[in-house]
């Protein structure tokens, strides 16, 4: 419990960035927590899902916290239900990729954060009246 409430603290960033820097420095300090919390990180995201009421609970407690603290600097008060819906399948999303590179980090950090932050970006694209991304030139 007290390392979930921790995880959302630790990707805070400097609301004074634009966008994509926000989101880029959110996903590295997440990445940082997590790497530092690595035994912590997969019991709670692996350990019980599905099985352990209590312990899902949680889980999907730092979920949506994380998700609160995302939109507030966002400036979504009120997210549409598909906005709500598309984001929670977008942090699933990253546990998975979290999860997938550190079993064989065949990719570069830097890469991950890159594949997580252009997903979050093609969700808010999609799911937001307005479309915060400039086109990001590979």
């Amino acid at each position: 419990r007290h390392w979930a409430e921790q995880i959302g603290e630790a990707a805070r960033t400097d609301p004074a960035l634009d966008l994509i820097e926000r989101v880029y420095a959110g996903l590295r300090a997440h990445l940082d927590f997590v790497e530092q919390h690595l035994v912590g990180y997969l019991a709670l995201v692996t350990g019980g899902n599905g099985t352990d009421p209590e312990v899902h609970a949680i889980n999907e407690q730092a979920r949506w916290n994380g998700l609160h603290h995302l939109l507030r600097g966002l400036d979504i008060e009120q997210p549409t239900p598909a906005l709500r819906v598309a984001l929670r399948g977008w942090a699933g999303f990253n546990e998975g990729a979290i999860i997938e590179w550190l079993k064989r980090r065949d990719l570069s950090r830097e890469q991950l954060v890159d594949i997580m932050a252009q997903a979050l970006l093609a969700t808010l694209d999609t799911y937001t009246p307005r479309s915060p991304r400039p086109h990001i030139a590979r």
